[in-house]
């Protein structure tokens, strides 16, 4: 019943978060001497000219269309610049659940052996 207010607002978090990143990203693209026109230009060309809400109102239809854009940095598609970084993620998280599984496992069973007395009980300092 809360899903849907729930996924609005993160993905209005996560579009805010866009705007409170230090620095232009169209000035970053840019050298330091460039000129207002093609500040401009690069404004216009990435949509940044308008006005806020239209452009996360477009955002979000991309998003939801599966087009995420491209990267201002590498000039990808930040759909394979996730994936990329996907596979890293499920590799650390594999082997943090592969550890994490078994001393729980393990620790559980002690404490619930052990119900009132010394390796159940917290440390007392």
């Amino acid at each position: 019943m809360l899903a849907i207010p729930i996924a609005i607002g993160v993905t209005i978090i996560c579009f805010c978060l866009v705007y409170l990143a230090p620095g232009d990203p169209v000035q970053n693209l840019l050298p330091p001497d460039a000129n207002q026109a093609d500040v401009a230009y690069l404004k216009h060309a990435y949509g940044l000219d308008q006005p806020v809400p239209v452009q996360y109102f477009k955002w979000l239809a991309r998003a939801v269309a599966g087009d995420f854009g491209k990267s201002i940095q590498t000039s990808r598609p930040v759909l394979n610049e996730v994936l990329q970084a996907l596979g890293n993620t499920l590799f650390v998280s594999t082997g943090a659940v592969m550890l994490a599984f078994p001393l729980a496992l393990v620790l559980g069973t002690l404490a619930a052996y052990y119900v009132g007395r010394a390796p159940s009980q917290p440390v007392s300092p």
